[in-house]
């Protein structure tokens, strides 16, 4: 009977190690996931910053505000109109 336990006892804690590590990972993905995506809009930021200051020099501090809290959708509409703008306004418009 005691020997019946301390195995029950041995697997219970395989379980439960088991299921620790498992969220350690899922922890972890998630946690490198979000990173990459913030990463990746960091990025696309900066390649329409340097559009934007190219095409339209000095480029108004509040367009940097503007550009530095878009999230990606945003920012791939205004990559797109930065093709036919004639003016920085028709970018934000």
């Amino acid at each position: 009977l005691m020997a019946e336990r301390r195995e029950q006892a041995l697997v219970d804690a395989e379980d439960m190690l088991d299921q620790a590590r498992y969220e350690g990972e899922q922890k972890g993905l998630q946690k490198g996931l979000q990173k990459g995506i913030q990463q990746g809009l960091e990025q696309q930021r900066q390649v329409l910053l340097r559009m934007l200051e190219r095409k339209f020099s000095p480029m108004p501090q509040h367009y940097q505000v503007r550009l530095s809290q878009a999230g990606a959708e945003q920012l791939q509409t205004w990559s797109l109109n930065v093709l036919d703008a004639q003016r920085i306004e028709d970018v934000f418009n």
